[in-house]
């Protein structure tokens, strides 16, 4: 068991990072830090978010890397707080947590471009001995939360793949297959088996070569294949100690089916601005298997002041007057102490926080905390 902190949903911590301005646990009043002058210059602006984030890791504790751009101009890089990397390295990589699942709507997109899978066939067509049931549920299902599957973790800690899917097919619906949105990561870890079963290679091969390296992300990298790559330290805890050997030990991550496709990619927040800018200008193209990512599948709701949001493929995609306003999506191994929030706008603002500090007082994720400071300032 991972202790995933299940009690902030996705789409919880999504709505209140985007937009709540105020009324945080540890709020900073607002100050000199803050300004309405929306013509205020990158330098000034870059020193107001300086000072504001310096000041949540001063008194309040927050360590991670923030990165904020505008037209690929960076206004705001910088890594926080004293547990910053193992070595003192400037940028270290944090564990993403959900916002894996991207990622894996990519490769996805990718296989479904080459003709090698069909997002609307049934997952009986892929994987054998699946309850009847569960004989509806589409590969499309997967991938927008939409399946019925509930958020059991099933996989996690097993190696074998077949004994994975088994322990996820045998798995109670909560709802018939497309009828609500439920958040599942047993979801998108079936998926991954799906994608490594018929395009025969593995699940790390295809996120190597489909997405990081044509994207040039230098610095990502998956669970259980950690090699050299500076990662956040991991905050000491009883859940660390006590994990399952088959999923951390010795300080490691262990390649299990619980940590693919759903969850277990580590990045730097260089490196998800990279990816960011390339998914937009790739996803706005409609020839482009990435315009599948950014395709609003599943509706979730409408926000006052935000827009209407919907599910894509593994991210969220936010309209405004039925044109893309914004993607984003929220990360959290809560018993590892990493999480993350990583958003991009259509008008080419990117924020990305990176933490490995865990927690306020209240539960909320410090990457959701710091990225809903960054919006005060900013005014988004």
């Amino acid at each position: 068991m991972s202790y995933n902190r299940m009690a902030w949903s996705f789409i919880c911590v999504f709505l209140s990072t985007t937009v709540c301005a105020s009324g945080a646990a540890g709020e900073i009043k607002q100050s000199a830090y803050a300004s309405d002058d929306c013509s205020i210059d990158v330098a000034g602006l870059s020193a107001v978010l300086s000072a504001r984030v310096s000041q949540r890791s001063s008194e309040n504790g927050f360590t991670g890397s923030v990165l904020v751009s505008r037209d690929g101009e960076i206004i705001l890089h910088r890594t926080f707080g004293p547990l910053n990397s193992r070595s003192g390295e400037l940028e270290p990589a944090y564990w993403i947590a959900s916002g894996t699942k991207q990622f894996m709507g990519a490769v996805i997109a990718f296989l479904v471009s080459d003709g090698t899978l069909d997002l609307d066939a049934q997952i009986g067509q892929y994987l054998d001995d699946v309850p009847t049931e569960k004989n509806q549920i589409t590969l499309r299902q997967l991938l927008t939360h939409t399946s019925g599957l509930d958020q059991q973790y099933a996989a996690e800690g097993i190696v074998d793949r077949t004994e994975a899917a088994q322990a996820i097919l045998q798995t109670k619906l909560i709802h018939p297959p497309g009828t609500s949105y439920s958040y599942s990561n047993d979801g998108f870890s079936l998926a991954a088996m799906i994608a490594e079963i018929e395009s025969g290679q593995s699940y790390e091969t295809l996120m190597r070569t489909l997405v990081f390296k044509p994207v040039g992300l230098t610095s990502t990298g998956l669970w259980g294949f950690e090699g050299d790559e500076e990662i956040a330290p991991v905050p000491p805890s009883i859940a660390v100690t006590n994990q399952t050997k088959t999923i951390y030990s010795e300080g490691r991550s262990q390649p299990n089916w619980g940590y693919r496709g759903a969850t277990g990619i580590y990045s730097t927040v260089t490196d998800l601005s990279l990816w960011l800018g390339w998914l937009l200008k790739s996803g706005i193209d409609g020839k482009n298997p990435m315009s599948r990512v950014l395709s609003p599948e599943r509706f979730v709701r409408e926000v006052e002041e935000l827009g209407t949001v919907y599910y894509g493929l593994g991210i969220a995609v936010v309209e405004r007057d039925g044109s893309l306003f914004m993607i984003s999506h929220n990360g959290d191994d809560d018993w590892l102490g990493h999480n993350s929030t990583i958003t991009a706008y259509a008008d080419g603002e990117i924020i990305i926080v990176l933490s490995n500090s865990g927690y306020l007082d209240d539960g909320t994720p410090w990457s959701a905390e710091i990225s809903r400071e960054i919006r005060n300032v900013l005014k988004k």
